[in-house]
């Protein structure tokens, strides 16, 4: 008679015996739901979300060898394959009392293949023919909603605009046929609101003043309540004395996308629409924050004060280029996380 003690460790999957004697083993049976899954490799090219199932191993066969009623052994038909944990064993016939246990080989070349079942118990009564042995895969009802990386279109790299740089978009009232809003620089309202533009004679292009230049003007209102400006603010965000800069924003593409004759000779898009179907910038993914490039934040605004906000306020600002024309930069408006 001994006294066996087991200290099991399940979240290591291993299990050490302790206490008196030597040379036990034991194998940890672990169960319960999933709680996460980790991707190891995310594919390509998928173009819908694709059906995932969770699978523990399947198509292992035995039969049963009955003599004197009882089950004296039970024969691999098929070893199955994919299993990682023993299935569990049932048997049904007109006996009863059997007990089985299945084994699995783990590593090798029959690793996930069931390579023999033990019986525990050989039970009464059976009959050979009519007894069935039954190996189910353990675990069950695990349902998954995968989400594809899904690339997006820059809008503004796809919308054609009219003269004000507007269009007309599917909105919340669309009861007229859409709504007409701006992706970027609302350049002929910004001239309206006199946001430091001026039109070239001869032309009549609206350009960007390079001097005197006053802090902008609101231009629209976020849904979160706050302000939204041109692209002109005070130098130091909390001196209304500082000189007016435009503000920059704090996106660029990403490096693998811009060419550089040493470090970058041949961009390429990462898991994506070849750089000659859709060039570089053509998709919100495209671009990235980099912290302290610009001005302003991941949202594309910043804390400051303002003439309209003299004790400060989280404002928003619309960003643009350094040229006449005043090109909108990504991202534009709003950051991509809004």
């Amino acid at each position: 008679m001994c006294n066996l003690e087991q200290e099991i460790e399940l979240g290591g999957d291993t299990v050490s015996v302790a206490g008196g004697g030597n040379g036990a083993t034991a194998t940890a049976s672990v169960r319960g739901p999933v709680k996460s899954v980790s991707i190891i490799n995310g594919g390509e090219s998928y173009t819908s979300n694709p059906t995932v199932s969770l699978n523990s191993g399947s198509g292992a066969v035995a039969q049963a060898i009955v003599s004197n009623g009882r089950i004296i052994s039970i024969a691999i038909i098929s070893a199955g394959s994919g299993y990682t944990t023993a299935p569990e064993v049932t048997i049904q016939g007109d006996g009863f009392g059997a007990v089985a246990r299945a084994n699995i080989d783990l590593d090798g070349e029959n690793a996930g293949r069931v390579t023999s079942v033990e019986i525990i118990n050989r039970g009464i009564n059976y009959i050979q023919g009519t007894t069935v042995i039954n190996l189910t895969s353990v675990g069950s009802n695990a349902t998954f909603t995968p989400n594809v990386f899904k690339w997006t279109y820059n809008l503004q790299e796809t919308t054609a605009v009219d003269s004000a740089k507007g269009s007309v978009f599917a909105g919340y009232n669309n009861q007229y046929g859409g709504e007409y809003a701006h992706i970027s620089n609302p350049q002929r309202l910004r001239y309206i609101l006199g946001d430091n533009l001026f039109e070239q004679v001869g032309t009549g292009n609206i350009l960007e003043q390079e001097d005197q230049l006053t802090h902008s003007p609101i231009i629209g209102w976020a849904f979160d309540g706050n302000p939204i400006y041109g692209p002109y603010g005070y130098s130091d965000p909390t001196d209304q004395s500082s000189t007016i800069a435009k503000l920059d924003t704090s996106f660029k593409l990403k490096t693998n996308l811009v060419f550089d004759a040493s470090t970058n000779p041949t961009p390429v898009r990462t898991a994506g629409p070849l750089l000659s179907e859709e060039p570089a910038g053509k998709f919100i993914e495209d671009y990235e924050y980099s912290f302290g490039l610009g001005d302003l934040d991941q949202y594309n605004g910043r804390f400051c004060k303002t003439p309209d906000f003299p004790s400060g306020r989280y404002c928003y600002f619309i960003t643009i280029d350094n040229s006449d024309a005043g090109l909108a930069q990504f991202p534009y408006v709003l950051g991509p996380k809004i």
